[in-house]
């Protein structure tokens, strides 16, 4: 009783220290946006330097609207900081990365897609090996992320600047929507803590500088918790349809997602603690929308058995050939389509791909025995105490924080469990995206990019506990002082 006296007591002395630390950190921030002008405009290129600014100014501008008075000051400075780092990450990347200054194969891909359809639109010279109709074999990417690349380029031209730099405001804007879902279930320490984490949570921070689509979904998951959560406020129809509509933009980034966001947006309707009539009517508009949404999303691939050897197959073809898989996989077989040898006079036939049931037995059988190895990868996952190579030693620190959040999120859920109503939207879509990692992915590498996704819903649920846990700190610092 004592600490959480004193961790209370603390509260307005941490405010203070945060907030004396903001002319400093503004200080930092006007100089790294120095750094991030002179990069772009040494090439001329004022247009980026333009978008980089409009950006700014919306960040910013947002993080003013979903602000608590008290903590306006502290958010700004926060959403500001995050900003400016992701655009000097995004520029500095993209100025000594070798390859042009891509990365990943993944942004090399969606620039040079992006670009050829651009040129083709506008009637100008393209790579003919990219044009239609199918795009070098890349048409497949021409929904979502690389759509809205195409339309920046028709727009500024061909400068891959522009999404970098989006990017960058997308991931800051997510930092911003979490820190108004957890202000809205916790209050203001825990929601500076969960923006603090979401905006500076350091893989995160480098797939928001890549021309990927991370950031990009990554906002859309933030949007749809934050709207869920506004499903409580006295008019439910709104938040519902905000997050249907991220739902709908999620089946064009990755489809798995859509479906968990219209999951949650079920049970934040059945959750609204209303008068049962009401609760009744928007459950059903919100399982008619998830409805359609995981019709759009996993329609081609069907439900039930079929999902299931979907994602079996899905995680052994990311395991081969990676150095990181960690299923097992196929043996080599002869290719689907090599002709079986036959006597004469017989019709020529083809050797059919093995279903995952002739193999080991029915595919429902074999995801329950997996899941639990599946879990255990997608919580912890590269492991530290097995770094060995350069990238596993660098990610080791940031997987023990991760232990963290994790911990601190199962503390908040068992404190909280006597107002559960809050808490079911933002916890269904984190559980059920670790479960989809942990059936999905077959190799270390991706699940660790794509284990992004669930970071800052996760830094929501875990913010109370840490804000607890910092409030003590100060508190024992304060105690030890002669």
């Amino acid at each position: 009783m004592a600490d959480a006296l004193s961790a209370v007591r603390a509260v307005p002395q941490v405010v203070a220290t945060v907030e004396g630390a903001g002319r400093h950190v503004w200080r930092v921030t006007a100089a790294l946006a120095g750094i991030c002008a002179g990069l772009i405009l040494s090439d001329g290129d004022v247009a980026a330097a333009v978008w980089a600014a409009l950006l700014g100014f919306g960040v910013l501008t947002l993080a003013r609207v979903v602000a608590r008075p008290s903590d306006l000051k502290i958010l700004v400075t926060v959403a500001g900081l995050a900003l400016v780092v992701r655009f000097a990450v995004a520029l500095g990347i993209h100025a000594v990365a070798p390859g042009h200054g891509f990365v990943t194969g993944d942004d090399a891909a969606y620039f040079r897609l992006a670009s050829n359809v651009t040129a083709y639109l506008k009637g100008q010279p393209f790579d003919p090996a990219y044009g239609p109709p199918v795009w070098g074999g890349d048409a497949y990417l021409l929904r979502g992320f690389v759509s809205l690349e195409i339309g920046l380029f028709l727009i500024f031209g061909p400068d891959v600047r522009i999404p970098l730099l989006l990017n960058a405001a997308f991931a800051v804007v997510s930092a911003t929507l979490i820190y108004a879902a957890a202000l809205r279930v916790f209050g203001s320490r825990a929601a500076i803590v969960a923006a603090l984490v979401t905006a500076f949570y350091p893989s995160t921070l480098l797939w928001s500088s890549l021309n990927l689509k991370d950031a990009l979904t990554v906002m859309l998951v933030a949007l749809a918790v934050w709207s869920v959560g506004a499903m409580r406020a006295r008019s439910w129809m709104p938040g519902l349809l905000l997050a249907w509509g991220a739902a709908e933009v999620l089946t064009t980034l990755r489809g798995y997602v859509a479906a968990t966001v219209a999951m949650a947006a079920v049970v934040a309707a059945l959750s609204m603690g209303a008068a049962p009539r009401r609760r009744i009517v928007a459950a059903g508009l919100a399982v008619a929308l998830a409805t359609l949404v995981s019709l759009q999303s996993l329609g081609a691939i069907g439900l039930g058995d079929q999902l299931l050897e979907t994602l079996e197959r899905t995680r052994q073809a990311m395991a081969v050939g990676a150095r990181t898989g960690f299923v097992q996989t196929p043996s080599p077989a002869r290719p689907a389509d090599q002709p079986v040898a036959r006597p004469p006079g017989e019709p020529l036939s083809v050797s059919p791909i093995p279903s995952v049931d002739d193999e080991e037995g029915p595919v429902a059988v074999q995801t329950v025995s997996y899941l639990p190895t599946g879990l255990v990868y997608a919580l912890l996952a590269p492991f530290p105490w097995a770094a060995r190579r350069p990238q596993e030693l660098v990610a080791a620190p940031e997987m023990l924080f991760w232990y963290v959040l994790v911990v601190a999120a199962g503390v908040t859920a068992w404190r909280e469990r006597r107002r559960w109503r809050p808490l079911a939207p933002p916890a269904a879509v984190a559980v059920a995206l670790i479960v989809v990692l942990a059936l999905a992915e077959g190799n270390v590498g991706t699940l660790f990019r794509h284990r992004g996704m669930v970071v800052p819903v996760v830094a929501m649920l875990a913010s109370p506990t840490l804000a607890a846990m910092i409030a003590r700190a100060v508190a024992r610092g304060r105690g030890r002082r002669p």
